[in-house]
């Protein structure tokens, strides 16, 4: 039923709610797999936005460039696509034909071999250690989690010296709340930073960024009702629910436009219906439809966007049984990454 409703989600739903084409070529060398994607276009002959994703056969990282430069054929077919990494450094790689059956990486050409197209989609949900082994990444994401808090303590994102309410003192008692409300706030701290250099209208959009995350620490907030100083069994799922959900969805919505997330060439339609079967609404239907504004937070997550909004998005699969275990594993990449440190501060670009 798991796969089954995966593969629904991501061929079904997206063919559904295209409103412009996307294209999407693969190759494949000796080190790695490559799928080009761009869109078509009615003002450009060869598309636009063009993005290559990279996945390393190696160590299973992948991470995404975006073009800088396009040169074509005489038949107006692409040539080459320079892109430009996030060092700053130039990636060169020459396409060989309109339909290549070759690709050229730094000089050297290798097949093409076509059933890798798929890659990104059958490696959703395993992938192979530093030791060459096959993990499940909710295996991963399980052991990581239970290593992480078993003798380590963590800080909420407030002084816990300073903690007046019944609610402050309860996230203070439990080590991973505190873990989790820190990510949560120096998260959106960094988006709101980032949002709001790109619009002109920072009050408004501040309102809607902070109303974004009321909604989850709302939820939050009305989990908890016994008032005491520890949370009980079942609040404590909850509480920890809710700021799980909010680390993950707030970014899925302010990179979707019009209801849709594009995510490794996929066009998923993002529905906030399984927000509000777990008693999360967002309020403002303005919100729901996602702000569009992928491109303010593509080098907070660096090459690695796609790749954490890819596994973010298995919370539609997984919302309840696999939800933590799901949500540790993107903690554990951007701890490997660098997005953020051992102790759950967001390292904001």
């Amino acid at each position: 039923m798991k796969y089954l409703s995966l593969f629904l989600l991501l061929f079904f739903i997206p063919v559904y709610s295209f409103a412009v084409e996307l294209v999407g070529e693969c190759f494949a060398t000796d080190d790695a797999y490559y799928k080009l994607v761009y869109t078509k276009s009615s003002k450009e002959k060869n598309g636009i936005d063009h993005k290559l994703f990279v996945s390393n056969k190696n160590n299973n990282d992948k991470f995404t460039l975006y073009n800088d430069k396009i040169e074509l054929n005489d038949d107006n077919s692409i040539k080459v696509v320079e892109f430009r990494s996030y060092s700053n450094q130039k990636d060169k790689i020459v396409i060989n034909s309109l339909k290549p059956k070759a690709i050229t990486v730094n000089g050297a050409v290798k097949p093409v071999k076509q059933i890798d197209c798929f890659t990104f989609l059958s490696t959703y949900d395993r992938f192979i250690d530093e030791n060459g082994q096959s993990y499940s990444i909710y295996t991963k994401g399980k052991n990581f989690m239970e290593e992480k808090f078993k003798d380590s303590s963590f800080s909420p994102s407030f002084d816990c010296k300073n903690a007046e309410s019944n609610m402050e003192k309860a996230i203070c008692n439990n080590n991973e709340v505190s873990y989790l409300d820190n990510l949560f706030h120096s998260m959106n701290k960094c988006y709101e930073k980032n949002v709001l250099k790109h619009v002109k209208n920072q009050d408004v959009y501040k309102a809607y960024l902070d109303g974004m995350a009321n909604d989850f620490l709302s939820y939050r907030n009305k989990s908890y009702k016994s008032n005491g100083e520890t949370f009980s069994a079942k609040e404590l799922e909850q509480v920890k629910k809710a700021y799980m959900l909010g680390i993950i969805f707030t970014p899925m919505t302010i990179s979707a436009y019009n209801g849709d997330l594009y995510i490794l060439g996929q066009k998923l339609f993002m529905s906030y219906y399984m927000l509000t079967t777990q008693g999360i609404t967002y309020k403002d239907s303005f919100i729901q439809k996602g702000l569009g504004f992928d491109y303010a937070l593509l080098h907070i997550y660096l090459g690695y966007y796609d790749e954490i909004m890819y596994y973010y998005a298995g919370v539609y699969d997984n919302m309840n049984k696999r939800l933590p275990h799901l949500f540790y594993y993107t903690v554990y990449l951007q701890e490997k990454y660098g997005l953020i440190d051992s102790e759950g501060n967001f390292k904001c670009k």
